[in-house]
């Protein structure tokens, strides 16, 4: 499900602070600011960028009556998790496939 990527070693000791970062779903936009050729900061700004996206949907869903706030709560663990999951996987220099956000990528 999450299958491995290989990214540069320079790269990924160069910027493995700001992938971290990036992976926060308001921090992504990092990327912009710092180096914009970076493959291993693309990839988890990208993630960051989904995460936003998702949570602007949960908060659409979270108006719905009694449903929506008990999907928006799951929504919310969710990603929660995933931005977790994100840190502590760009804090292991390394990067994970996710369905969905890496067959669409956002951010090229």
């Amino acid at each position: 499900m999450f299958t491995k990527i290989q990214f540069d070693i320079e790269d990924v000791n160069k910027n493995k602070v700001v992938a971290t970062i990036c992976n926060v779903p308001l921090l992504f936009w990092l990327l912009f600011v710092t180096d914009k050729n970076s493959s291993y900061i693309k990839h988890h700004a990208n993630h960051g960028l989904w995460l936003l996206i998702l949570e602007v949907i949960n908060i659409i869903i979270s108006k719905i009556p009694i449903v929506g706030m008990f999907i928006s709560g799951i929504i919310g663990i969710l990603i929660l998790i995933l931005a977790i999951y994100g840190v502590y996987i760009a804090l292991q220099g390394e990067g994970r496939k996710w369905p969905l956000a890496d067959d669409v990528q956002i951010l090229k």
